[in-house]
């Protein structure tokens, strides 16, 4: 199976250098050209890009291994708050957009950092902001290679050639994407490897109903409950996508000149792909009813509710940090207002009226919808798996991928091949949106913060492209760091067991150091709202930031000196409380001393 997983590996990054490789030509002569956009961006590209890069593997193991343990609450609170989390950004869109507009006019940051230190001209809470994004993103794409390795670690131990080049590969194509295109290609990228991954999990999972079929077992209330939940799903994907799951539109780095040969190519292939993903959705419907036969309707509905009634065995702590952590996240990401800066960067877009706000509408929604209905399916077929492999479901993870890696029939085989190219996918997807968001974070809030932060056209462009060389090693280095990382963690520890258990309690609380800006980010917006920026100064602000930052040190600490996961998952609602208690205050001071 190692050579599969390899050639999986190389399909994936094939697919997409395809259109890297189309827009290498592309204009970017300014920074916004090469970290944003180099021309205008198609929404539906841009929302593909933010859907895959929303389905990340350091989400999907720990879903399948809750869906497999029979905890859906966990999995249900993570997934809708994620979905409600990336509606809120829509929700609050006005200032926001307002802002990515003027930074995009005066080619200078548009960052979340940049927004919440616009008011007073604050530059040292723009780069502590940064530095504690820089952090979190780093842990991120640990978890993401640690997550990846949990499900490839078993296929590629019969090789230890091709274990050593396949992180150095991926890195290597990640890189270079990057690098030949920048934020443009990889957007192209990303939406075209989002029906990979599509194509690996559907088929995946048409396989799993298969095996369960196969093996004959009784249908409890849970197993039964995810199996009507993954028809109900294929049925909404497949009404609202309608057979358009990825962009089918020509690349071109021009415009104005007519598309090549291989844009044409690659376009009938999109085509292709998209209606082989409708008729894996309808295998799936088929597959499922035929498993769902053996129940009865009345009490299936009766028993699926007892099934949810029956409550979760995590604590109150760690479902709230769950609950806020999603919440929140996708308002405070760099990749959210770097896609939003995307889809504002064209001279043609008008930038006031309706269409930009359906425009908006269209890509957030559908967005906000597929990345909870993806996260729900995650854990769907996690329970159905642990019925059909048979163990104890505290080992079903781990189980799944050691059958994975010795399939003993062609069917598992075929389903370890399409689960591998799924991996592959979401995972290089996942870090490369990180690379390009540690790049504007580097660039823009590092590099050329508070009075240097000046536009291209002051510092020159020989200035302007030895600092982007700069920043761009730099990423490139932390991400190969973070990859390394991760897998020297996977291949040295049981990283199954790590990555379904403590690794989510440990990236909330270390997400807690990016959440700590959300107190910030909707005071900006109501500042905005009502015609002041100045309301909180600095060193409040300073305080908020460190408070975030003190509670992830407090967890981990206290998490390294008893063992209990509660310090680790007390990280998020303390964090976010402390800094609104430092927001209340401050906002009193600054009452008393006007």
């Amino acid at each position: 199976m190692t050579f599969v997983a390899f050639v999986s590996l190389l399909v994936v990054l094939t697919i997409g250098f395809v259109p890297v490789w189309l827009l290498r030509r592309a204009p970017r002569e300014r920074a916004l050209d090469y970290l944003v956009a180099a021309q205008r961006t198609r929404p539906a590209v841009v929302r593909n890009a933010s859907i895959a890069y929303a389905l990340r593997m350091a989400a999907f193991v720990p879903l399948f291994a809750w869906g497999a343990s029979g905890e859906f609450w966990p999995a249900v609170i993570a997934s809708a708050c994620f979905g409600l989390g990336t509606w809120l950004v829509y929700a609050v869109r006005e200032p926001l957009v307002q802002f990515v507009d003027d930074a995009i006019a005066a080619d200078r940051s548009m960052t979340v950092h940049a927004f919440i230190a616009q008011g007073g001209g604050h530059g040292r809470v723009r780069m502590v902001a940064a530095v504690m994004t820089l952090t979190a993103l780093f842990a991120l794409v640990v978890g993401e290679a640690l997550a990846a390795a949990s499900v490839l670690g078993p296929m590629l131990q019969t090789s230890a050639t091709l274990t050593a080049l396949f992180p150095v590969v991926a890195v290597a194509a990640i890189a270079m994407t990057m690098a030949l295109c920048g934020h443009s290609g990889v957007m192209h990228a990303a939406q075209l490897q989002l029906g990979t991954l599509y194509f690996g999990l559907f088929g995946a999972t048409a396989l799993v109903l298969y095996l369960h079929i196969s093996a004959r077992t009784a249908l409890p209330a849970p197993v039964a409950l995810a199996i009507a939940s993954i028809i109900a799903f294929s049925a909404i994907l497949l009404w609202y996508r309608r057979s358009r799951y990825v962009d089918t539109d020509t690349v071109r780095s021009d415009e104005a000149a007519r598309p090549s040969r291989a844009a044409r190519v690659l376009a009938r292939a999109a085509k292709i792909l998209n209606g082989v993903l409708s008729g894996l959705l309808v295998l799936i419907i088929v597959v499922a009813f035929l498993d769902l036969q053996v129940a009865d309707g009345a009490t299936l509905a009766r028993d699926s509710i007892a099934a949810l009634g029956a409550g979760t065995r995590m604590s109150g702590t760690a479902l709230l940090a769950i609950a806020l952590v999603a919440l929140f996240y996708p308002l405070v990401d760099v990749a959210t207002w770097l896609r939003l800066a995307a889809l504002r960067k064209d001279a043609g877009v008008e930038r006031n009226g309706d269409d930009r706000h359906d425009m908006l509408s269209g890509v957030f929604a559908m967005q906000a919808v597929e990345s909870t209905l993806m996260g729900l399916v995650a854990c769907a077929v996690g329970a159905i798996a642990a019925a059909a492999l048979g163990p104890s479901r505290a080992e079903t993870a781990h189980a799944f991928a050691m059958r994975l890696a010795a399939p003993d029939n062609a069917i598992v085989a075929i389903a370890a091949a399409l689960i591998a190219i799924c991996v592959v996918s979401a995972a290089v997807t996942t870090i490369t949106a990180i690379l390009a968001a540690s790049l504007v974070t580097l660039r823009y809030d590092l590099a050329a913060s508070g009075s240097r932060d000046l536009p291209q056209a002051a510092t020159g462009r020989a200035s302007e492209t030895a600092l982007r060389r700069r920043t761009l090693v730099a990423a490139i280095a932390m991400t190969v760091a973070a990859v390394a990382l991760g897998a020297a963690v996977a291949w040295t520890s049981s990283a199954a067991d790590f990555v379904s258990g403590r690794l989510p309690a440990l990236l909330c609380a270390i997400c807690t150091a990016q959440i700590a800006l959300a107190p910030l980010v909707l005071a900006t917006i109501i500042g905005r709202a009502r015609g002041h920026y100045g309301a909180l100064s600095a060193g409040w602000a300073l305080a908020m930031l460190g408070a975030g930052a003190g509670c992830v040190v407090a967890a981990v600490v206290g998490y390294v000196a008893t063992g209990a996961e509660d310090w680790l998952w007390s990280a998020a609602p303390v964090g976010l409380v402390s800094g609104l208690l430092l927001y209340a205050f401050g906002r009193a001071a600054s009452r008393g001393a006007a």
